[in-house]
């Protein structure tokens, strides 16, 4: 079943979906958001030492023309890598959870929903 995110990174919202297995493109992502050529997900991995693809999360279908897709996980990270707001959004969403406060958390989360 296609999942949905909604993500908002440098202070735009947009709604993206994923593949039936669960997988999101991240070139979607990086396109929709018009991020700068550094940001781009090949960046990331390489970043991240394509540990995302070692865990089975990620898959690099860029020869094929077909980008990089990954779990919801992963692509909040990727976010995260991309945006320096968003990360402290994540960060205090989950402050807020372990302090049990749910309400504020929940409230929080409206940013990657």
């Amino acid at each position: 079943m296609s999942k949905e995110i909604t993500l908002k990174i440098n202070g735009t919202e947009k709604t993206f979906y994923s593949t039936e297995d669960g997988y999101f493109c991240l070139n979607e992502v990086w396109e929709d958001f018009d991020l700068k050529a550094s940001q781009h997900p090949t960046e990331w991995l390489e970043e991240a030492d394509y540990r995302p693809i070692e865990l089975g999360q990620a898959y690099d279908l860029s020869e094929y023309d077909a980008g990089i897709w990954a779990t919801k996980s992963f692509l909040l990270m990727y976010a995260g890598w991309v945006d320096i707001e968003f990360f402290m959004t994540v960060i205090k969403t989950f402050a807020a959870l372990t302090r049990g406060e749910a309400e504020k958390a929940s409230e929080l989360a409206s940013i990657c929903s």
